[in-house]
């Protein structure tokens, strides 16, 4: 992802940075991001650099290389996921229980296509709202084996965005 090269491959402030959310949630649902910084690196730099990262997508349209290259990533995760019958049937199944209908997972290359720079900013801007995050240190039990005592682990935030 962008947000990994940026903060890991080239600001070496990380060692690692994931995010996740839920597409298929009804209602709210949370945008999360996790850093693991790299030793030495301050909980308050990590949150900064993300926000610094978190305003360029809304800021900044992205160029169509850079648009057609993450829709080529997409669709290339969805043909691996295809490679086989449990993960699809996994998959319908999930969607037929929470009421979608099987068109969200027959259109989605169309719909993935579809998506323009002006879409993307627009989401950026619904989703990645400061007001809206909260932030979590996590730190190992005082005393536990192997625990620096300086420890630091994921940032966590942006959560509770309504997700469309």
């Amino acid at each position: 992802s962008l947000l990994y090269q940026s903060l890991v491959e080239k600001q070496k402030l990380a060692i690692n940075v994931s995010a996740d959310y839920s597409p298929l949630a009804r209602g709210p649902s949370q945008f999360t991001i996790s850093v693991m910084p790299a030793e030495g690196v301050s909980m308050e730099r990590i949150a900064q650099a993300v926000d610094d990262e978190l305003k360029i997508p809304t800021d900044t349209l992205m160029g169509a290389d850079q648009l057609r290259r993450a829709k080529t990533l997409l669709k290339a995760d969805v043909i691996y996921a295809q490679d086989g019958l449990q993960a699809v049937g996994h998959f319908v199944g999930y969607l037929a229980a929470l009421g979608v209908n099987l068109d969200y997972y027959t259109n989605w290359v169309s719909n993935i296509d579809a998506v323009t720079p002006e879409q993307i900013q627009q989401a950026a801007e619904a989703v990645l709202v400061k007001s809206h995050s909260v932030s979590a240190q996590l730190l190992p039990e005082a005393g536990a084996a192997g625990a620096p005592s300086d420890a630091a682990a994921p940032f966590t935030g942006y959560g509770n965005a309504e997700i469309h």
